[in-house]
């Protein structure tokens, strides 16, 4: 069985994207890498945890979870509504039209929906 997951962060409330993290890592632990298809859609208040400036600690971790095969996307709208530019975000996320449109895709898809 390969599970289908998508993550959905839409606040910027401490440890919320903490929890989503850990919990990709217990998937990724049970399964292996690239034996699952996950992904994390930031978007509303979320987005500004992805700027470029956030801790290196923060930055290395999310680098060694899209190693491991876990798609973060940023919602354009978002960003543009929290006054972010694509050069304000971590650079090599894919910005999307809309985060909402693309967990509804998703769920479509049979993705199971998660919101920490």
């Amino acid at each position: 069985m390969k599970p289908k997951v998508v993550f959905h962060i839409d606040s910027n409330k401490p440890g919320r994207l903490d929890m989503i993290l850990t919990s990709i890592r217990n998937i990724l632990d049970e399964v292996s890498d690239n034996n699952a298809s996950i992904f994390v859609i930031a978007e509303a208040e979320s987005i500004v945890l992805f700027r470029k400036d956030m801790p290196p600690s923060l930055a290395d971790e999310l680098q060694k979870l899209r190693g491991r095969g876990v798609h973060f996307l940023l919602c354009e709208q978002s960003a543009m509504r929290q006054g972010l530019a694509k050069s304000d975000l971590i650079p090599d996320f894919p910005l999307i039209k809309s985060g909402i449109w693309e967990l509804i895709r998703l769920q479509l898809e049979g993705f199971a929906y998660v919101k920490p």
